[in-house]
């Protein structure tokens, strides 16, 4: 496997955060004004058909499968080939209650997020923005 390439600011501060470099709060800040990319086992029609996302076991609950740039979600298009981008500040909130985001499951750089975690945040964010 090759090295992991960071492809947009928000990963090299995953990267960084990840190895211990700078504080985790930093990346979470970054993470909040960031676009997400959620993959989706349906098409995205935002008047037609409910958003269905990919889940993945964490931890402590079900998590919501996201990624840092659109080229991290090749490795799930069989079974979600479509894929939405949107602001996490955006998306983040509306992830219902009990669940965790997965951000980059299966690549070498990458974070879960529980889901009090994503509630703590959340509410920490939501204040300043």
């Amino acid at each position: 496997m090759q090295p992991f390439q960071p492809l947009n600011p928000l990963e090299a501060v995953l990267q960084k955060a990840q190895a211990g470099e700078i504080p985790l709060p930093t990346f979470l800040q970054l993470l909040w004004g960031a676009d997400l990319f959620v993959p989706s086992e349906q098409e995205i029609l935002l008047d037609k058909q409910p958003f269905r996302p990919l889940f993945v076991p964490g931890k402590e609950a079900q998590m919501v499968v996201v990624f840092t740039a659109i080229e991290r979600a090749a490795g799930v298009q069989k079974s979600a080939p479509h894929c939405l981008r949107i602001p996490a500040r955006e998306f983040l909130p509306r992830t219902p209650q009990g669940l965790g985001i997965a951000i980059n499951p299966g690549l070498p750089v990458g974070l879960e997020i529980t889901p009090a975690g994503l509630r703590t945040m959340i509410k920490e964010f939501s204040a300043l923005h």
